[in-house]
């Protein structure tokens, strides 16, 4: 059986679906009438919704549709395509640079590997919905990633798990709040020394092997990060 308070949440996101930002949502009152269920039960489905930024109240006036936001949640590893389609939009990539190139002592650390070693170097504007979510410049091995442009224009996570059928572990992620330079400015669609996300993460596979490092700058008007602590590794 479905928790009454499931119930109530199915019900106000399909208010949330059909209803344009900042449509004010039937009082507790109503709904618990309308649902015939508690308006206890009404308010934790509510204090729920307003948690995940799906609504925000106004005292003394009503609660009211937010615009959504994509979330990243740092509990499970999950790429940019799943994130976008997990929150009901439509993932693209626009790329702005792919290339072979010899690794530097940057890069050879990162990934654990020796200097000068060949990496693929991806450059992609991520976006939901046609707009501009994240800057990703991301290093792959070649001699464990095989990389080309249509790979790349999808998700290289699911290519790595459903083709190359390599089982991705665990990820390291560094957070860091940076001001944008002109040029991420532009492709985010902010406006240059604006303050926003910055993240350095680095992949592992199940057997420890490390399979990607990548530098990602977020548009903070669009993304959110939600750390949940759990049996992680985080770099201090």
């Amino acid at each position: 059986m479905i928790p009454k308070y499931i119930e109530v949440i199915q019900h106000i996101e399909k208010i949330i679906e059909s209803e344009p930002i900042s449509t004010m949502i039937p009082s507790e009152r109503t709904l618990s009438e309308t649902l015939q269920i508690s308006r206890m039960t009404v308010r934790k489905a509510i204090d729920i919704l307003v948690s995940s930024g799906k609504l925000y109240r106004i005292n003394h006036v009503g609660t009211f549709i937010k615009e959504q936001k994509l979330y990243q949640i740092f509990n499970t590893l999950m790429g940019f395509s799943d994130e976008v389609v997990a929150a009901g939009g439509k993932p693209s990539s626009k790329i702005i640079s792919f290339n072979v190139i010899s690794s530097d002592s940057l890069i050879s650390q990162k990934l654990n590997i020796t200097k000068s070693s060949k990496v693929y170097q991806v450059i992609r504007l991520r976006k939901m919905d046609d707009k501009p979510m994240v800057i990703q410049e991301s290093y792959y091995p070649c001699d464990l990633i095989h990389l080309n442009q249509d790979i790349i224009k999808n998700s290289i996570y699911n290519y790595i798990q459903n083709q190359l059928h390599l089982s991705m572990e665990s990820l390291i992620q560094e957070i860091k709040a940076v001001l944008l330079s002109k040029s991420d400015a532009i492709l985010l669609e902010m406006k240059e020394g604006s303050p926003t996300i910055y993240t350095e993460s680095i992949g592992y596979l199940s057997n420890g092997r490390i399979f990607e490092f990548t530098k990602a700058t977020k548009n903070q008007d669009n993304y959110e990060l939600i750390v949940q602590a759990m049996n992680v590794r985080t770099l201090t």
